[in-house]
């Protein structure tokens, strides 16, 4: 996959991204995206800082996009929110026999299900990684993630691969 590049920084997100990665008070989630900044301005190749930090290639692909999107704000501890279409479009994917999608196989898996989403034009968060906490922490709206997949199973069980 290609990496997205990280657009220009300011000279005073320079400074705080320095400075916040190189933190011993900071919340370590803040330093942690900080340091994966910091690393990718200074050139370090992702793969290898991927395999430095211990994270997915997806993981350090995902910080780069939330911070040219946020800034210094993506460094926030807060859960991900998602669309109604992209909940939608996981579970109608799930739901879906990956042999009428003419697939090898007959039951999804997680990585199976991120790799088919990535390919077929999913939202770039979309990966793994999001789509695990999607299952844990809700769409961000008032009902949460897997209480949508019970529902919609329920409702479209026609669809879905016998178990």
């Amino acid at each position: 996959m290609k990496p997205v590049p990280l657009r220009e920084l300011t000279a005073d997100e320079i400074g705080s991204v320095e400075k916040l990665a190189h933190s011993r008070t900071e919340a370590v989630r803040r330093v942690e995206g900080a340091r994966l900044i910091w690393a990718v301005y200074q050139g370090e190749a992702r793969s290898a800082l991927a395999a430095r930090l211990g994270v997915d290639p997806e993981t350090v692909r995902s910080q780069v996009l939330r911070f040219n999107a946020e800034g210094l704000a993506s460094f926030n501890d807060k859960p991900p929110t998602y669309s109604a279409d992209e909940v939608a479009t996981v579970i109608a994917t799930a739901l879906t026999n990956p042999k009428s999608l003419e697939l090898p196989f007959v039951s999804w898996t997680l990585d199976r299900l991120a790799a088919y989403l990535h390919l077929n034009g999913a939202s770039p968060i979309l990966g793994h990684g999001r789509i695990m906490n999607a299952a844990r922490t809700g769409s961000g709206q008032d009902h949460s993630f897997s209480r949508l997949v019970r529902q919609s199973s329920l409702e479209t069980s026609a669809i879905a691969e016998p178990h």
